[in-house]
């Protein structure tokens, strides 16, 4: 059974606890939103994941079981691929923008979350990891208007998505018309 603060000898004196009891002797006294923007842009860039993954079935016309396996960077290069194809459509003329600016947000959404975040004596934000593929360590300079914004260009994006869903939807239907995949 875990032993509890006050215990003698067991942990150190602990520093003051953020609202959920987690001491900042822990996590550090980063800023008080800091943790709230990160679950902010970890829930929406997960609801662009998914919703990208909706977008490529429906282009390629597919289940919606396809593509459960494939992350965020894979499905944009899956994406590329249709950006290509459409690229003399107008209509698709924002498509490959919309695919950089994903890519850029899974990114920055993978930096928060596998980040180690200790606090800076200048009270700056740097986040640090063993990356898995090298071996070597990676570090992120980040800002609280850096995540605020990213949490903003996370909403524009999905925006942007109900757009290009409404055409990958026209050609569904136009496919379903002509009686073609």
């Amino acid at each position: 059974m875990p032993r509890g603060r006050g215990e003698p000898g067991i942990f150190p004196t602990l520093g003051e606890s953020d609202d959920f009891g987690v001491p900042d002797t822990l996590l550090g006294p980063l800023p008080k939103d800091f943790y709230a923007g990160v679950g902010r842009a970890v829930a929406l860039s997960a609801l662009l994941e998914d919703r990208i993954r909706a977008l490529l079935q429906q282009l390629r016309d597919v289940s919606q079981a396809s593509y459960h396996k494939v992350g965020a960077h894979d499905l944009v290069k899956h994406l590329r691929k249709e950006c290509s194809a459409r690229a003399a459509d107008p209509d698709w003329s924002t498509f490959s923008d919309f695919l950089d600016r994903a890519d850029a947000v899974f990114t920055y959404r993978n930096d928060l979350a596998h980040n180690l975040w200790p606090a800076q004596a200048d009270g700056s934000l740097y986040g640090h990891r063993v990356d898995r593929a090298s071996g070597e360590r990676t570090h992120i300079n980040t800002s609280m208007a850096d995540l605020r914004g990213v949490i903003g260009e996370l909403v524009s994006l999905m925006d942007g998505w109900r757009t290009l869903f409404a055409y990958a939807g026209s050609e569904a239907s136009r496919r379903a018309a002509q009686g073609t995949r």
